[in-house]
């Protein structure tokens, strides 16, 4: 894995700085994803209104971007809403991806949370991955997985704060409301000092899209917070896991969830490989055994030429460290990345 580099600064230096490394990467990438893509403009605009609004750090972010990338705010703000448009409008192109995990690690004399995923998507983007450090003037920094224009991806924060998460509302498809996009909630919510503020943000804002967020952080809070666009459905616990299908009754009437059978769903098949394993991990609380867990067969997805898991990353909150492994690495050491 090349150097990490860290961007520091205001939210909009933050995102000059990095467009002006990654501007020939943003360029390729919006390229590939939306440079025949029909969208609604003004659904793009009215998205990024209420970013401007209700996540000014994210939409500080590509202010700054669009001054040194070749795109414009908006379809900065278009890159944001990747989860949104092509996951939502356009699932009979896609797959389903990534799984998550979280547990309450009970210490002597403290708690803190693990968090993990496995990273799902297709093989043609795993040439496009960066781990990058932010670090906003005013706020905890974080490090975070990346994809050019898309800086924060899921990580983790100075003050032991984590973010995993699976895409959600696949079944049937949710079409995205006007909101904040799930990106750039992504990095605003990694901004935030604890799970409790994390939380409180993500019942205020308007969501434009259905994700399953999974939270820790070193004071043992952990929560798993289930949305359809305009709606979070908020649980609390000790031990959680999740493949993309709501569980909570609320999200699942909300999004008026109705399964495929499971020979046609990966997402369930992952899910009663996790529901089997899970009491070990409950038992043994510690990050091998949440690597353990997301290493499973069904879970990893490793031999597929289209389709794999291109990143394993856990948040380990008490320690500020996270954990990272990437695609078809599984007999090689984990990297260990300091906060």
């Amino acid at each position: 894995m090349p150097d990490i580099l860290t961007y520091s600064g205001t939210s909009k230096h933050c995102g000059a700085a990095y467009a002006q490394k990654y501007h020939r990467e943003i360029a390729g990438f919006f390229s590939q994803e939306f440079g025949s893509y029909k969208y609604s403009r003004q659904y793009v605009k009215s998205c990024l209104g209420v970013m401007q609004r209700e996540a000014p750090c994210a939409a500080a972010f590509i202010g700054g971007a669009s001054q040194h990338s070749l795109l414009s705010v908006e379809e900065h703000a278009l890159l944001m809403l990747h989860e949104e448009e092509l996951y939502h409008r356009k699932l009979r192109d896609k797959k389903p991806h990534c799984s998550a995990v979280g547990v309450v690690v009970e210490a002597k004399r403290s708690q803190g949370a693990i968090v993990g995923q496995n990273w799902d998507w297709s093989t043609s983007y795993y040439p496009w991955a960066s781990i990058n450090r932010i670090a906003i003037k005013g706020f905890p920094k974080f490090v975070a997985l990346s994809y050019p224009g898309l800086p924060a991806c899921a990580g983790l924060n100075s003050s032991g704060l984590s973010l995993m998460w699976t895409g959600a509302g696949y079944y049937p498809p949710v079409n995205p409301k006007v909101g904040v996009p799930t990106y750039a909630l992504v990095l605003e919510t990694l901004l935030k000092k604890d799970v409790v503020n994390a939380v409180s943000y993500l019942e205020k804002v308007k969501n434009a899209g259905a994700f399953i967020f999974f939270l820790g952080d070193r004071h043992g809070k952990f929560a798993i917070v289930e949305a359809v666009p305009g709606k979070v459905f908020v649980e609390f616990s000790d031990f959680g896991h999740r493949a993309n299908v709501f569980e909570s009754s609320k999200a699942c009437s909300a999004a008026r969830q109705k399964l495929p059978v499971v020979a046609k769903c990966h997402s369930i098949k992952r899910n009663r490989v996790f529901a089997r394993t899970s009491s070990k991990l409950v038992e043994q609380q510690n990050i091998e055994s949440v690597k353990t867990m997301l290493s499973q067969s069904t879970i990893l997805i490793e031999k597929s030429y289209s389709h794999a898991t291109l990143m394993q990353l856990i948040a380990d909150s008490r320690r500020c460290e996270l954990h990272l492994r990437s695609w078809r690495q599984k007999d090689n050491p984990w990297i260990t990345v300091a906060v």
